[in-house]
């Protein structure tokens, strides 16, 4: 009898440990398979991870950004390694010097954030001109809990079906995608959360305001006619210069997830 149960211990332990081994193998190759790693890395433009307290560009293009204002920029932990905590005061901002949807009708916008506050979350930057209308595309959060892209010049934007207060204590990963032509007028937006599309819309899109902008800016306001700068936890932030399909959008959710 103590025989059989010293049998049934191990062979349990056995199957525990076997099993701990190969849900540690489905991760990493889901982490690094060759596969899926070179396929979220087709056309992107810029990474942000934020892992070494700053804003570099890890893509490998050097369009290295940075975290500016009047305050000393806080660190923690983000989806993955660190993460950096914009105020929502207009006094720390994430700025990226560079315009990656000048002369682009298609491209997509990931990223994971949390504990997200009313104000534009990030938007395209004019900053020679006095108004933020000038400044497309953005993505803004209202003070009822709700999103809107602008998407073109003047435009107070076009309502997305999402309440970002609700569980906005955890993290989430944001999609945002526009899939245009530039010869007709408008675009094809789409709003993707932890890799589900929830909303889009057709809305319209005029190039030649896109182009006047000179840097992104995640968390900034230049001259508030959004009333704020939101706040938010920012990680993982990554640009692609093409809509995403919703099989990429799932898969980097999952693979950065991990």
């Amino acid at each position: 009898m103590k025989k059989n149960i010293i049998c049934a211990t191990a062979t349990v332990f056995l199957l525990l440990t076997l099993s701990g081994c190969f849900k540690e193998i489905e991760n990493l190759d889901g982490m690094y398979n060759p596969e899926i790693v070179a396929d979220l890395n087709s056309n992107m433009l810029g990474r942000y991870t934020f892992d070494d307290n700053n804003g570099y560009d890890i893509s490998g293009n050097e369009a290295h950004g940075n975290i500016s204002g009047d305050n000393t920029p806080h660190y923690g932990n983000g989806i993955s390694g660190n993460a950096v905590f914009l105020n929502g005061l207009n006094n720390i901002s994430f700025q990226i010097p560079y315009n990656f949807f000048r002369g682009r009708s298609k491209w997509a916008v990931c990223f994971w954030a949390k504990d997200i506050s009313a104000g534009r979350v990030f938007s395209a930057q004019k900053p020679s001109s006095n108004d933020d209308f000038s400044d497309t595309p953005a993505l803004v959060a209202k003070q009822d809990g709700t999103f809107f892209v602008v998407s073109s010049y003047n435009n107070y934007g076009t309502p997305i079906a999402y309440n970002y207060i609700n569980n906005s204590d955890i993290w989430h990963h944001f999609v945002v995608i526009f899939d245009g032509n530039t010869n007709s007028g408008t675009t094809n937006v789409k709003f993707y959360v932890d890799g589900v599309l929830i909303d889009n819309a057709s809305p319209s899109y005029y190039q030649e305001y896109i182009n006047n902008c000179t840097k992104i800016v995640f968390g900034g306001n230049k001259n508030g006619s959004y009333d704020l700068a939101a706040g938010m936890w920012l990680d993982e932030v990554r640009f692609y210069g093409k809509a995403l399909s919703q099989k990429e959008v799932l898969t980097l959710y999952n693979y950065e997830k991990q």
